[in-house]
């Protein structure tokens, strides 16, 4: 399952943003405290562009040289860095893990900062987001949430003016799945009679675990599972028909659920990687 956020094209979307003020710092707030709601870009008509706003401010033309302001066809000021933008919420429905897939066609490389909750006020601001930064070539991990929003930021490249054609987004929970048979659990477990399952697939969350034991009907089996990450599955076995609580092995069949690896590339884009 997906949901699609708007996707936010120069020639359409920006143009109704106005001016923004202001940054994001490292902690995704503004220099008031207040939830990093800011765009410090503008839409050029001429480039279909989000460009980032100079630092200069206009002031009353005085000069008694005589020039008016018609006399003033450019503008090339000292750009706002890095330009920023913040997406609208995109509300999935229910909290479920999700992979944010994210894709910026910008002037650079860019580095997309995630954020995510359970809960918006008033406003339509998440409360209390969680966050992570997507940087470049870095593997990442979803997260569980039914709110998602994205800041992006892009640098100056060559001195230039750092700008966005686009960004499209998509938050994906389409999961999936590892599959082993007649996994023989004495070759994993330790003295102690815990074991460890390490997925081979790449997942960048383990939603689920389902672990069936085999048994001839005089051995009864139960399988608990301890932990699940995506570096092991933890789990202990105990023969129900042993009083102390006895550990055991037996066969099995394992299903493991997840959400594909997660990474961001040399550019900055979020994407799945299917393994």
């Amino acid at each position: 399952m997906s949901y699609v956020a708007t996707s936010y094209v120069a020639t359409g979307y920006v143009e109704d943003l106005g001016l923004g003020t202001g940054v994001f710092d490292s902690a995704g707030f503004d220099s008031a405290g207040e939830f990093a709601i800011y765009r410090n870009g503008y839409y050029d008509k001429f480039t279909n562009q989000y460009l980032a706003s100079s630092t200069e401010t206009w002031d009353d033309n005085l000069d008694s040289g005589g020039y008016t302001w018609d006399d003033f066809n450019n503008w090339q000021g000292t750009p706002s860095t890095p330009l920023t933008f913040l997406t609208n919420v995109v509300d999935t429905g229910k909290s479920r893990y999700y992979n944010p897939n994210v894709k910026v066609d910008a002037s650079g490389p860019v580095d997309v900062w995630v954020y995510y909750g359970d809960e918006i006020d008033t406003s339509g601001a998440i409360v209390t987001p969680g966050l992570f930064q997507g940087g470049q070539s870095q593997t990442l991990t979803g997260a569980k949430a039914r709110y998602w929003q994205f800041g992006i930021f892009v640098e100056p490249l060559n001195g230039e003016i750092p700008y966005i054609n686009a960004i499209t987004s998509t938050v994906k929970s389409t999961p999936i799945e590892e599959i082993i048979t007649d996994l023989d659990t004495s070759t994993i477990v330790d003295s102690a009679g815990y074991g460890t399952i390490t997925p081979t697939r790449s997942f960048a969350t383990i939603t689920s675990v389902f672990i069936q034991p085999q048994a001839d009907g005089l051995d009864k089996p139960i399988v608990y599972v301890r932990s699940k990450t995506t570096s092991g599955i933890n789990f202990e076995i105990f023969d129900a028909d042993t009083y102390g609580k006895t550990h055991t092995d037996c066969v099995v069949d394992v299903k493991i659920t997840g959400l594909p690896k997660l990474v961001s590339d040399s550019n900055g884009n979020i994407t799945e990687e299917l393994a």
